[in-house]
């Protein structure tokens, strides 16, 4: 959970009609700052030093997120918002099918390790799966207890939930015995589960609100 937020979430955030210029903002800042926290957070828990090449994954960040933005925004500005219309609708199926495609790739890679179901591998699967539940959990009523409107809440909900699971994965392969990157790729395939899971809940629970403020009105 040390592990910055996963660009992944800026989908589920762009799905549920929240705040995407948070999210991605908050992406970015915590991409950047990973470098010093992850290093420093297993240092203080497992005494283990991680070295990250920061500059690699500032060029990577640079073309996985900021260019593409960047792109995204002149078309939006010179289009004057046309863009968004004509293109979103069109797009949308395949940043869904490329999810999905991200979920199978992470499957194959801890496959081998899901041949001998044992005691403490069902005890790793158990404790992520509560991790990930209770991410989601904390950060949404952090934002309600901050009173975050509803576009808002979404972008930290998912934010706060999932992870980036390529950079665990690279820390857990350098510097760790292979038996250690388990949780981290069973955290990918339950966290996308879990995200679903959360979506809907957010649904029902802004649709309810809009019933109860129907029924005022009236």
């Amino acid at each position: 959970m040390a592990i910055p937020t996963g660009v992944t979430s800026f989908i589920w955030v762009s799905m549920k009609k929240g705040n995407t210029a948070l999210a991605l903002a908050i992406i970015l800042i915590d991409s950047l700052l990973s470098p010093f926290i992850v290093p420093f957070s297993l240092s203080l828990f497992i005494d283990q030093k991680v070295s990250i090449d920061f500059m690699n994954m500032v060029m990577s960040l640079l073309y996985m997120i900021v260019l593409p933005s960047i792109a995204g925004m002149l078309l939006n500005g010179i289009t004057k918002g046309k863009v968004i219309h004509v293109w979103k609708p069109r797009l949308s199926p395949f940043s869904k099918i490329f999810l999905g495609f991200v979920v199978m790739l992470n499957g194959a890679l801890i496959a081998p390790y899901l041949k001998e179901i044992n005691v403490k591998l069902l005890f790793i699967i158990l404790v992520v799966t509560a991790i990930t539940f209770t991410g989601y959990i904390f950060v949404f009523l952090l934002a309600k207890l901050l009173k975050y409107d509803s576009e808002t809440l979404v972008a930290f909900t998912f934010i706060g939930g999932m992870r980036n699971i390529s950079a665990g994965s690279v820390i857990a392969i350098a510097y760790f015995p292979p038996q250690v990157i388990l949780p981290v790729v069973t955290g990918m395939l339950f966290q996308v589960t879990v995200a679903s899971i959360y979506a809907s809940f957010l649904d029902r629970y802004y649709n309810r609100k809009v019933t109860e403020k129907s029924r005022i009105s009236i």
